[in-house]
């Protein structure tokens, strides 16, 4: 099991199998793909002031 954190600091428990788990650790060493659309998000200046995001 892998648990996760929440917005509410509190750690939550997935179930996952050790096929699926080694699939997402895998996934993790392939090469960084390309993503024009979401680059082009990040360079948008943000509606959220800095320090409150």
């Amino acid at each position: 099991m892998i648990s996760r954190a929440t917005n509410f600091g509190r750690a939550t428990r997935i179930n996952l199998s050790a096929e699926v788990f080694w699939k997402f650790i895998g996934a993790l060493a392939d090469p960084t793909e390309d993503m024009p659309t979401l680059r082009r998000y990040a360079k948008k200046r943000s509606p959220i002031p800095k320090g409150l995001s």
